[in-house]
């Protein structure tokens, strides 16, 4: 059996990958002391300490941690929706914020 691809499945496939692919903004801090210290701002507190983790291979302590959560759009057939829900799916809706300050131990 040989598949066929087509373009717009293609294209639709690379749109929903990146989608998956939520953003982390990250910004070094001042602690007062040797240790490095990090504000993270991104979508979820989960995608917050995968980061966390990353900056800070020998573990951290967390300072601060926040998160607010929006829910979807209650009409299940238009396409804003479907499209919340999928923007849910991914990690990337717009209504969901969370904020996490950690200082990295050495």
């Amino acid at each position: 059996m040989k598949l066929h691809r087509s373009k717009p499945g293609l294209a639709l496939l690379a749109s929903v990958a990146l989608l998956g692919c939520a953003t982390v903004d990250v910004r070094g801090i001042g602690s007062g002391g040797r240790e490095s210290a990090y504000e993270l701002h991104g979508a979820t507190l989960a995608q917050l300490e995968i980061e966390a983790q990353r900056l800070c291979p020998k573990g951290y302590e967390v300072l601060h941690r926040w998160q607010r959560y929006g829910r979807p759009e209650k009409d299940g057939g238009t396409i804003v929706g479907w499209w919340a829900r999928l923007g849910e799916f991914a990690g990337m809706s717009g209504d969901n914020d969370a904020q996490m300050t950690v200082q990295c131990k050495t």
